[in-house]
């Protein structure tokens, strides 16, 4: 019988669930630049993928959310950083900043306003590296190359936005089940 989610596991679940998204991207962008030859980010991804998997013992063994959730952040802002600066705007890294933005939902802070602090850094990076990388790359890639980073950039940022639309519409109707529970007590 699988388990419903409810108010005290519902946390669990939502970072579990997008920590192991960002292993899998991760795996995948690791395969990817090992296919394509690229060492600097065959070695950044191989470390990602670990460092996601740190992510996921803190939140798994320790339940520090707000720490886990903080470090995805910079982190993400590091990997678009890199592979923008190695692989130019055209490769679309940015949109994971864009992806990232919109986790503005996830709050495991004490102060709702820090999620939004995270959207404005995630804006701000996006911004400054556009004017920054405007006709500079350090590896010309081969356009096939640069179609491929555009797809797989593409489907893992809307990969990110629908996982998080998807947790959003769960909530909604947690809540709606204990403002239920509530009225009903009134009664």
């Amino acid at each position: 019988m699988p388990m419903k989610l409810n108010e005290n596991n519902y946390s669990y679940y939502i970072y579990r669930n997008l920590i192991c998204l960002a292993i899998l991207l991760h795996f995948g962008y690791t395969l990817l630049m090992g296919i394509l030859h690229y060492g600097v980010p065959l070695l950044y991804n191989i470390c990602s993928v670990l460092f996601y998997i740190g992510m996921l013992l803190l939140v798994m063994k320790k339940k520090r959310y707000a720490l886990a959730v903080s470090l995805i952040h910079l982190e993400t802002i590091c990997f678009v950083v890199l592979h923008t600066v190695l692989f130019g705007w055209n490769a679309s890294f940015f949109l994971f900043l864009i992806a990232m933005a919109s986790l503005v939902y996830f709050c495991p802070y004490r102060s709702p306003y820090i999620p939004y602090l995270f959207s404005i850094l995630h804006m701000l990076t996006f911004f400054l590296l556009h004017e920054q990388t405007q006709g500079t790359t350090f590896s010309s890639l081969p356009a096939a190359s640069l179609q491929l980073l555009f797809l797989c950039n593409s489907f893992g940022s809307f990969l990110t936005i629908l996982y998080v639309a998807y947790v959003s519409n769960a909530s909604a109707d947690i809540g709606k089940e204990v403002l239920k529970k509530q009225n009903e007590s009134l009664l």
